[in-house]
């Protein structure tokens, strides 16, 4: 195993020369996303026993017919390699200031533009409060190309003499404005998404929080006619404007692409679609200039919306892996899938399709939208609504939150079920102030035997028998004040031991909705 530090450690022509192939393994998979590579690309540079040498001394063609690397994924990586023989040259050693550059050039407007002003296509192409510097020849092709647009105005000659410079964002930008031959699959098409559009996000995001803005709203066609429906999809997959995702926001910002063609969209609380850019076409070195110009400016854009953002952001249109599976989060919905199903320990179908339709009317807990479904060994689920998940601030916040976690175990434990998993990340806030029960995929029956290992802070009688009852879950629910990071009144802890008292002791759901603690929870 590599012990290299790739996040630390100052990469040189000389350091990487005595990589051996295991330190070149977790090199290519610490720049996979950059590099547009395949796991299966990764692979075949082991089993080619390629180290740092080899590395060094193969060229492009050698990458695609010795390796078997596609061309894009090639090109990339010996673009990173070249610009790093050229820095190696020079006696003195180049610090990478891409921090310092990504927060200057992305400095926050001074009053978030409006969208008649966003409208008039010339906002996303602000000259910057620093020039990005490009390689020399890559520079010298962008004037010639882009004759008639002013280069000068974004862009600098790569000195490579100096001593400070963003090497990590030059590449980015080398890559992205290069562009690599696709075919028109969509497979082949990310390749170029990535470096021209995400791979230039994740390294603005690395220096300064953007609240998951720019994951809003994104939709992708392989072929260029496909731009038409991409740009439709946009809007008919939102289905609402909620104040919990967008806070005071006057819009989102979006796009569409499709195949070589890429426009950027400002989206409005009415849900109307404003073009805001110009149609660009990736396929020529302008249209990816003026691109990489509007994404920069779109983060300048997203730093000017803090303010208006709401306490806590929905990550919505993105996809989260979990231990099991995923969740993708849509703006009124969540699509929840288990992989290989058929070996998932905690629960069964029987028992969540009759969850899901038992409890479709109780409060406080999260619904299916309709019954869940096996595909190909996948379970898949569509919940509402969609919460955020944050830890109660206050003692009355925690009143109120464990009264509403009360009144969903009191609806599961009258139809026989229990929850099994209830904590902190499993309780999530609407857009009411209530709080929401989530996670059934760990609920079972009343007083059966469980075949997995404990989870935290079960009740000690679940760990000695084995079998989870009701009152299982009030201990959990007693639990929780034990993990928020809060000053709590004496009267809280009355609450806690009464919940988590030894199992004859200890209050039902619905005893513990009565007491005195809870009495003014709202």
């Amino acid at each position: 195993m590599s012990t290299f530090d790739f996040t630390t450690s100052t990469l040189t022509f000389e350091a990487i020369q005595g990589w051996k192939v295991e330190t070149v393994e977790a090199f290519l998979r610490f720049k996979q996303k950059d590099f547009s590579l395949s796991d299966a690309e990764i692979q075949k540079c082991v089993d080619c026993s390629f180290n740092g040498t080899a590395l060094l001394k193969v060229n492009k063609d050698g990458l695609m017919s010795f390796v078997g690397l596609r061309y894009g994924p090639a090109l990339n990586v010996m673009r990173f390699f070249q610009i790093l023989k050229n820095q190696s040259k020079k006696r003195h050693r180049v610090t990478d200031n891409t921090p310092e550059f990504c927060r200057q050039i992305a400095t926050p407007f001074e009053s978030l533009p409006s969208i008649p002003e966003l409208k008039t296509k010339t906002i996303l192409l602000k000259p910057f409060n620093r020039k990005i510097p490009l390689e020399q020849n890559l520079y010298t092709k962008c004037e010639l190309s882009c004759y008639d647009f002013p280069i000068s105005d974004y862009f600098v000659k790569y000195d490579e003499e100096h001593a400070y410079s963003p090497i990590h964002l030059s590449v980015l930008c080398y890559i992205a404005l290069q562009g690599t031959e696709v075919g028109s699959s969509k497979s082949s098409r990310i390749g170029d998404w990535d470096s021209l559009i995400r791979n230039p996000t994740s390294v603005l995001r690395k220096h300064f929080d953007t609240k998951h803005l720019w994951d809003a709203d994104r939709e992708e066609k392989s072929t260029d006619d496909g731009l038409i429906d991409a740009k439709r999809l946009l809007i008919s997959k939102m289905k609402t404007w909620s104040p919990s995702l967008y806070g005071d926001l006057k819009y989102i910002l979006a796009y569409a692409a499709g195949g070589a063609q890429l426009q950027f969209y400002a989206i409005d609380p009415s849900l109307n679609l404003h073009v805001i850019s110009d149609r660009l076409n990736l396929d020529n070195l302008q249209g990816r200039v003026e691109a990489l110009i509007c994404i920069f400016n779109i983060h300048r854009i997203i730093r000017s919306m803090k303010s208006l953002l709401p306490e806590t952001v929905v990550p919505v249109w993105k996809l989260f892996k979990r231990t099991y599976g995923d969740i993708f989060i849509a703006d009124t919905q969540i699509e929840k899938r288990i992989h290989s199903f058929s070996a998932y320990p905690f629960s069964n179908m029987t028992v969540l399709k009759n969850i899901y339709r038992d409890t479709k009317d109780i409060k406080n807990i999260i619904h299916a939208v309709s019954d869940p479904w096996i595909d190909n060994n996948s379970y898949k689920v569509i919940l509402a609504p969609v919460g955020i998940n944050r830890t109660p601030r206050t003692e009355q916040e925690v009143k109120a939150a464990i009264r509403c976690v009360l009144n969903a175990l009191v609806g599961l434990h009258k139809f026989g079920y229990v929850h099994r998993d209830v904590c902190w990340p499993n309780i999530l806030q609407l857009t009411d102030n209530s709080w929401m029960l989530i996670d059934l995929e760990c609920a079972g029956t009343d007083d059966e035997s469980v075949n997995f290992d404990p989870l935290k802070d079960w009740a000690p009688e679940v760990i000695e028998t084995k079998k989870y009852t009701k009152k299982a879950d009030v201990y959990m629910v007693g639990r929780l004040l034990r993990n928020v990071f809060i000053s709590l009144s004496e009267k809280a802890y009355e609450f806690e031991r009464a919940t988590t008292a030894e199992l004859d002791s200890r209050l039902t759901a619905q005893e513990a909705l009565q007491h005195p603690w809870l009495s003014n929870a709202k």
